[in-house]
């Protein structure tokens, strides 16, 4: 499988990438697993969860540990790919992978990653309205299920979460994954800002827009080879996936381990160097 990965310094940049995903795993490890203990007393997240968000259909803290585990679990698989001697040979896979981390992963970082408090508890609600319309499709579906009938939610649940939709929609608008991507993006530019060094500084004049075009052309290309078009082979396709490997997966690294961070500050109630944690 060509990964172009005999352009100068590939090896020495993928070493490093596995490297930052290791790091991502270990401290994935030490969050809660349950999602009621994430957000110790006295956090935002805790008061937030407690006091001032609405009675979820899902709760965030559950839709935050899955994000991080679905993100971190699609890069642990790939670095055992890389690292196993006798690798994957199926480009899809890694397609298939780095699209699911990048979604999984831009959600924490959309809402535990703005600078602002305020713009975090506004961005946990608008996820929780983006979860709630997800979860009705899948209500809406099932209720005319026949052969399926044990898949149709009971009406009092049905009811009950129907109330809580109500609340939700009346409190935010809907979002969806390209924008939801989007402002991820632009978040997490602004972290990398706020912690500046030989190893963040991005070297172009607008960051922002250099992450925002990266992480959507990945999303393109690969929900384009998730869905079987063919298009995705008539745009950069130097090797066996479109565009850069080690780049895409470099910056897929970076969001991820990001999105660990910003959920350890959201559960510890402080911010954490980051450079000191890895």
């Amino acid at each position: 499988m060509n990964l172009g990965l005999d352009a100068p310094g590939a090896i020495e940049r993928l070493a490093e990438t596995m490297r930052v995903i290791a790091i991502a795993e270990e401290r994935m490890a030490r969050l809660p697993e349950d999602p009621a203990l994430l957000g110790e007393p006295g956090t935002e997240l805790h008061r937030w969860v407690h006091e001032e968000l609405p009675d979820p259909t899902v709760d965030p803290r559950l839709t935050t540990l899955s994000a991080l585990d679905s993100s971190v679990q699609c890069l642990t698989q790939i670095r055992r790919f890389v690292l196993d001697p006798r690798p994957t040979t199926t480009p899809m896979v890694l397609a298939a992978l780095m699209r699911g981390s990048l979604l999984a992963g831009a959600r924490p970082i959309f809402m535990f990653g703005p600078l602002e408090p305020e713009k975090r508890k506004t961005n946990i609600l608008r996820v929780m309205r983006q979860e709630t319309d997800s979860l009705f499709q899948c209500y809406d579906r099932n209720a005319s299920y026949v052969d399926f009938a044990g898949l149709v939610p009971p009406p009092e649940v049905l009811s009950a979460q129907r109330v809580r939709r109500t609340r939700i929609h009346e409190l935010t608008e809907r979002l969806g994954e390209a924008t939801m991507l989007r402002e991820a993006a632009e978040i997490l530019a602004d972290r990398i800002a706020a912690h500046p060094g030989k190893d963040n500084d991005l070297p172009v004049d607008d960051p922002q827009r250099l992450l925002v075009e990266h992480l959507l052309w990945i999303f393109n290309a690969y929900s384009g080879k998730a869905h079987g078009y063919g298009w995705p082979r008539l745009v950069a396709h130097p090797g066996d996936l479109p565009g850069d490997f080690v780049s895409d997966i470099t910056l897929l690294a970076t969001l991820t381990h990001t999105a660990v961070h910003v959920t350890e500050e959201a559960h510890l109630g402080r911010s954490i160097d980051q450079t000191r944690m890895r």
